[in-house]
């Protein structure tokens, strides 16, 4: 039997890839024939919106009454600029979360394009993590132990030695990148040093593996309070390795057991995109030692140490937000919304969380940025809930990468199916995407596949056609937005015995 072969070239100027084609002469195609995809070429929009004052602005609130606005950068965004958009995103929005809302202390919001190639926005948040020499899958020890209600952190084997890596315990649980702190309370200090290097303090360190092998020094710490000697001498932080600890203007108040409840709270805060040491006394306001930008391209981990007498030098209410979003995380225990209270009462100032539901919501100043990340709406809540998730209900058509595309036969019916659509699809062929095959500098797509697989196209009889019509999809079924010209070539012959 003749294969009477048959080559099809389809063209378009359609931004959606719609194929949509008048022919002169008449095609005929012969009963019980067959389809296949020869070849596509289209250029892919790669700036797919222009941000600018009247569509910059997003919104979103974690709690009634404080809501946060931040801008986009001006300017065009394409594929290339995908993951830098993501990362301001992310950054901006964190960096207006504070220590004084107790529903944004300890949530971290998130944006990202999920598993599903679809924009997602998430806030999460966790009380702080306790620091107890009990929960061993998400709090180390080295030489320190935890006693009583309170968990008061005190050395195991008294080392005098003045070095971090003998008396210490961490969380390998990175610090928040939202809003959080890591924080201590002085339980007791000793009144007089003796000439011991007597210190009780905290550090944020970048150096894990350190950590785990129990070989952390203080110049590891790119941050760190403590106390020296005895209460006559000034609390020192550490801001630069190389330079070490100086001292600041500010001496303990209470630091001994009768007035515990009462005594100096030392923090590192992650507040408002800075990163801050203070130290809360009774009374008095917060006192911040120290202010700077946080980069958000490094990871912290949270270290406590107490050195010196190990009778006298003790620490507790030791407290860690870390990130809601870390899949490792194996505790349960977790600071509650009554316990900052009851600890800190009497000592102004400190920062205190609810993990309670509150109303949020997130919202897009203009539908064309909400259209951009796939939304066909531009508010979503308020929604009273602990953790808000708003998911797009479309591909967001400038992510890098897509698992294939899809080209669909509009008034051919084809032999083919699709589990998405639940059953019947005419489609004509799947293009897999890779960098093989799209520029994704440029946006040009170009395919021709190894091998031609023809589909059959079920007619009983001849068929005469003047109008062909196709598209390409996304494999959510939804369109591409595409720039110029876009050709597709078929080809179609007699099915063969």
């Amino acid at each position: 039997m003749s294969s009477n072969l048959k080559l099809i070239r389809l063209h378009t100027f359609d931004n959606e890839a719609i194929f949509d084609n008048q022919f002169k002469d008449e095609i005929i195609i012969d009963e019980q024939s067959e389809i296949a995809l020869q070849s596509i070429s289209l250029k892919r929009d790669n700036t797919d919106v222009l941000i600018d004052a009247s569509n910059s602005t997003i919104t979103f609130q974690l709690v009634n009454g404080t809501v946060r606005t931040f801008q986009i950068t001006h300017g065009l965004y394409s594929k290339t600029e995908v993951i830098d958009l993501f990362k301001q995103l992310n950054e901006t929005a964190n960096s207006q979360l504070s220590v004084s809302v107790s529903k944004e202390l300890g949530s971290q919001v998130e944006f990202k394009i999920n598993d599903d190639d679809k924009f997602e926005y998430n806030t999460k948040q966790l009380g702080p993590l306790v620091v107890d020499d009990t929960n061993i899958n998400d709090i180390t020890t080295v030489n320190m132990q935890t006693t009583g209600a309170t968990k008061a952190l005190s050395q195991v084997l008294e080392q005098t030695t003045g070095l971090l890596k003998d008396s210490f315990c961490f969380s390998d649980k990175p610090l928040i990148s939202g809003c959080g702190l890591a924080r201590t309370r002085i339980r007791n200090f000793l009144p007089n040093g003796g000439g011991n290097p007597s210190s009780i303090g905290i550090a944020l360190t970048t150096q894990i593996e350190k950590l785990k092998e129990a070989g952390i020094e203080f110049q590891d710490c790119e941050f760190a309070i403590r106390t020296l000697v005895d209460g006559t001498n000034p609390y020192q932080i550490q801001t630069n390795p190389t330079t070490g600890f100086v001292n600041t203007g500010t001496n303990p108040v209470r630091y001994q057991t009768a007035t515990n409840i009462t005594n100096d709270v030392m923090e590192i805060q992650l507040n408002q995109g800075n990163i801050q040491i203070v130290v809360h006394q009774h009374g008095q306001p917060a006192n911040i030692l120290h202010s700077e930008p946080h980069d958000f391209n490094k990871t912290y981990y949270a270290v406590w140490f107490c050195l010196g007498n190990s009778t006298i030098n003790i620490s507790e209410f030791n407290r860690v937000f870390i990130n809601p979003y870390d899949e490792t995380i194996q505790t349960t225990v977790f600071d509650t919304d009554n316990d900052g209270t009851q600890a800190y009462d009497s000592v102004g100032a400190v920062p205190r969380h609810t993990t309670k539901a509150t109303f949020q919501k997130l919202e897009f100043e203009a539908e064309s940025i909400a259209n951009y990340f796939g939304f066909n709406k531009t508010s979503f809540g308020p929604i009273k809930t602990k953790d808000f998730q708003v998911i797009a209900p479309s591909i967001f058509q400038n992510v890098l990468h897509s698992d294939n595309y899809i080209v669909e036969m509009l008034n051919m019916p084809l032999d083919s199916y699709d589990s998405l659509s639940g059953g019947r699809k005419n489609i004509l062929g799947v293009i897999p995407i890779s960098e093989k095959i799209i520029n994704h500098k440029t946006g040009v797509l170009q395919y021709e596949p190894n091998e031609k697989y023809y589909i059959s196209m079920n007619n009983k009889y001849k068929i005469s056609l003047r109008n062909i019509r196709a598209r390409v999809l996304t494999t959510d079924l939804s369109p591409i937005i595409t720039t110029g010209l876009s050709s597709l070539n078929i080809l179609i012959r007699n099915s063969k015995n």
